[in-house]
């Protein structure tokens, strides 16, 4: 699997862990002395970065491969991602929005894993591809 596909997924995957445990975790904080303020540009800067990722390593799997699917992906993630952030910027932080994040990093997560997998089955790709 190739670097950026990993970094992408892991990414990804770190955005969902930070969904799931941040409101666990959050109201402990100040129990502990530590005083967080919760910024919905955070996550459009995340997700600016996770989008520059998927680009980085979709766009060149598409060449060799030419399956849209990941690209299709990653597209429905990147705007899912993008507009949950600045409508948390708009209204606050909200379950329907840590739902959303969840999904589209998910979504991205699988457009990743998808690229490689399509990259395996590439013909002229495989002596390359560590599957």
């Amino acid at each position: 699997m190739k670097l950026t596909d990993k970094l992408g997924i892991f990414l990804s995957f770190a955005c969902v862990l930070h969904c799931i445990l941040l409101p666990i975790i959050l109201p402990l904080l100040p129990f502990i002395g530590f005083a967080f303020d919760h910024n919905g540009l955070f996550h459009v800067y995340l997700s600016i970065i996770i989008v520059a990722i998927a680009c980085i390593t979709l766009m060149p799997g598409y060449l060799k491969h030419h399956n849209p699917e990941p690209l299709g992906l990653a597209f429905i993630a990147a705007c899912i991602l993008i507009l949950s952030g600045i409508i948390e910027m708009k209204i606050g932080h909200t379950l329907q929005i840590t739902l959303a994040t969840v999904a589209g990093s998910c979504s991205m997560i699988w457009a990743h894993y998808t690229n490689h997998k399509n990259l395996c089955a590439c013909e002229h790709h495989k002596c390359e591809a560590k599957c």
